[in-house]
């Protein structure tokens, strides 16, 4: 049993390397579950064995990345006057700068719309929490617009440093990044 496992393990893996790799090359629909086998050195039943089409093996990828953003979400202390700011951007940035390939591909790629709404919502989420947590005034609809602001300016440089090839450092990007986003936190996590 434990042999197949790590042969699904295996299968798998070699199948999402070669949709990152075939996304770098091609747009996505027009890549087949036969472009992602070749290129994985993989029959075809094998893919049918794990995936319905090749939307099904993207969403995976999609997933697996969303939970990992709300992991280093959760794990992060968000406490008041602590640089909860910068850790959480550090993280983030280590993430992006070790999987470059893979975030080009999902923050990129225009059919991963569901991507960009699934961050905004674990960052909508978490912003909730934090001002129940606080004690502060119910949500209202200035606090949308803050917090909807917030997740799209930062899936904005996330795209734009991904997509020029990330020329800023990371310790750039955590800078910049910090400066733009510490007064508008302030604006949502303080009464």
């Amino acid at each position: 049993m434990e042999k197949q496992d790590r042969r699904v393990i295996r299968s798998k893996m070699r199948m999402r390397e070669a949709l990152i790799s075939l996304m770098q090359e091609k747009l996505f629909p027009e890549i087949t579950a036969r472009d992602i086998t070749d290129r994985a050195d993989l029959n075809r039943a094998t893919f049918y064995l794990h995936y319905n089409n090749v939307f099904d093996l993207l969403e995976e990828l999609e997933e697996e990345t969303v939970s990992e953003f709300a992991r280093m979400l959760e794990e992060t202390p968000i406490l008041e006057n602590s640089t909860w700011e910068s850790v959480l951007i550090g993280k983030i940035c280590d993430y992006i700068a070790e999987n470059q390939d893979l975030c080009r591909c999902l923050f990129l790629n225009p059919h991963s719309d569901c991507f960009t709404e699934k961050l905004t919502e674990i960052m909508k989420r978490k912003g909730q929490e934090i001002r129940k947590e606080r004690g502060l005034e119910r949500d209202s609809r200035q606090t949308d617009y803050i917090r909807h602001f917030i997740s799209c300016g930062a899936m904005g440089m996330v795209k734009q440093w991904l997509a020029e090839g990330m020329p800023l450092s990371k310790a750039e990007m955590m800078d910049l990044t910090e400066k733009i986003m510490h007064p508008i936190f302030q604006l949502l996590f303080v009464a």
